[in-house]
C-alpha cells in the first residue's frame, strides 16, 4: 500500500518526519494541479479526509466523481456529506486507531470500496450536481418572494 498526500499543510514538516519510519509507503506530492488531483483518485482505494477544520469539502465530491468512497472526520459539514458505512466512513478524528481499522477494511475488501464509491458517485449525480443546486436556489429565493 502507499499513502499520497496532496497539498501542503502547517503539519507538512512533522509528518514527513514520523514517515521517515515507514519504508517509502508515504509519498508527499506537495501542491498538485486539479487534473493531477483527478488521475490521483481514480487511481486510489480511497479519499482520507481526517480535516479538523473545513468547509464543505469539495474535494469529497471530487473523489465521488472518481468512484471513490470516502473516509472523513466526525466534524461538519464533512459528516453530513457522508454516510457511515454507506459512501465513506464518518471516524472520530482524535482515534488513530479507527482510522487504521477503517483504512484495513477498505484495502482489505476491495468490492466494498468499489460499492461505497459507487453510491458516492449516485449521491453526486442525484443531491450535488449543478442542476439541484440552481433548482434549490431558486425555489429558496421563490419562496422568499412569494
Amino acid at each position: 500500500w502507499k499513502l499520497i498526500i496532496a497539498g501542503d499543510g502547517p503539519h507538512k514538516t512533522t509528518l514527513q518526519e514520523i514517515a521517515k519510519k515507514m519504508n517509502d509507503n508515504v509519498i508527499f506530492m506537495g501542491y498538485v494541479t486539479p487534473i493531477e488531483k483527478s488521475k490521483l483518485l481514480a487511481e486510489s482505494n480511497a479519499l482520507l479526509f481526517p480535516s479538523l477544520c473545513e468547509g464543505f469539502g469539495l474535494v469529497i465530491l471530487e473523489a465521488f466523481a472518481q468512484n471513490r468512497p470516502v473516509l472523513v472526520s466526525d466534524l461538519k459539514p464533512m459528516s453530513d456529506i457522508i454516510t457511515h458505512g454507506d459512501t465513506g466512513y464518518v471516524l472520530d478524528p482524535n482515534d488513530e486507531s479507527i482510522w487504521a481499522e477503517h483504512i484495513l477494511k477498505l484495502v482489505k475488501n476491495p468490492e466494498e470500496s468499489q460499492r461505497m464509491g459507487k453510491n458516492g458517485n449516485v449521491l453526486l449525480k442525484t443531491k450535488y450536481n449543478q442542476e439541484v443546486f440552481y433548482e434549490k436556489l431558486v425555489k429558496m429565493y421563490n419562496d422568499l418572494l412569494y
